[in-house]
């Protein structure tokens, strides 16, 4: 395939990838409904809402939100939203490694396209799922040395929908999707960066009272 203007070669293997970085800002759509995340219960309710909103805007298949921790070995998959049909089982926790270590190693957006008779990565990640493509964007918040990565959304597959039946969306993802992802993604980041902020803030005024 030809790589889309803009893009580099990734290093994920058996896959044609590209590669972007990530802008900075929160896009209108995830601006929107960033009111409705911050008031609901926990983390794990933002993530799930988040990536509901982000598989049906972008007309995908399934929309999957890992965590990474702090020694950046292991992620944790937090989020799995999928249309019933193609709903699959997903392990509690993957290692780093693969379109996970492109993705957060990176910083970058990353665009993979399964090519025939060669799946996605190792047997049982979660970029095998990919029947044609999929599509990883890094999620976190603050900027430059400040940044602090939290984890990366990923959308697989485009979904066989009435309205990309209807000729709405295109068969392929590429920069709309893109697009979509990046504002959810800012989202997710900015809603559970102030979280983040608020939690550790509560804890150092907890510290100097227990000090008094």
């Amino acid at each position: 395939m030809l790589f889309r203007s803009g893009f580099q070669r990734s290093t994920s293997s058996s896959s044609w990838c590209s590669a972007r970085r990530t802008p900075t800002g929160l896009p209108r759509p995830a601006l929107l409904l960033c009111p409705r995340l911050s008031a609901v219960g926990d983390d794990a309710e933002v993530v799930s809402l988040g990536a509901r909103a982000c598989r049906r805007a972008a007309c995908v298949e399934r929309v999957v939100y890992v965590s990474v921790d702090a020694g950046r070995e292991l992620c944790t998959v937090v989020a799995h939203d999928a249309e019933e049909a193609g709903r699959h089982s997903l392990a509690e926790a993957y290692p780093l490694e693969g379109l996970l270590e492109d993705v957060l190693g990176s910083g970058d957006v990353v665009l993979c396209d399964v090519r025939a008779g060669q799946p996605l990565g190792a047997a049982g990640s979660i970029e095998r799922l990919a029947q044609r493509q999929v599509l990883g964007v890094p999620v976190g918040y603050g900027s430059g040395d400040k940044r602090v990565t939290l984890g990366a959304l990923l959308l697989i597959d485009r979904a066989s929908s009435a309205e990309t039946m209807a000729g709405m969306f295109e068969d392929d993802l590429g920069s709309p999707e893109v697009q979509v992802a990046e504002s959810f993604a800012a989202m997710i980041g900015a809603v559970l960066g102030a979280r983040n902020v608020a939690r550790y803030a509560t804890a150092g005024c907890d510290a100097v009272v227990s000090l008094e």
